[in-house]
């Protein structure tokens, strides 16, 4: 039996399609500091916690994408088409079951 796959392409969840995030280190770092600090006493902060000769870049490569900003992987095709019957019949239904509008 053949079997049919449906690539599926969809934004990381970690970076957001973005392709970077923030370094964990600069993330512990703004925790407790705000931007009134001199690029010496920032570089002198990560040496002392982290060993850095300077501060990092703040944004690195997602990891969760290797920096493509998306996520790639294979559904079998009729797992695929069931989905989709699923969310065309959910969305037929709210056509005469609609949601209740706020404002």
């Amino acid at each position: 039996m053949v079997k049919f796959m449906l690539k599926q392409v969809s934004p990381c969840p970690v970076c957001h399609g973005q392709k970077v995030i923030q370094h964990p280190a600069w993330a512990e770092y703004w925790k407790t500091h705000d931007i009134s600090q001199t690029m010496e006493q920032i570089n002198a902060w990560f040496g002392v916690n982290y060993g850095y000769a300077s501060a990092p870049d703040e944004e690195i490569e997602c990891g969760e994408c290797d920096g493509t900003g998306q996520i790639e992987s294979e559904t079998d095709l009729r797992e695929a088409l069931a989905v989709i019957q699923a969310e065309r019949e959910n969305q037929e239904l709210s056509i005469f079951f609609p949601t209740k509008k706020e404002g």
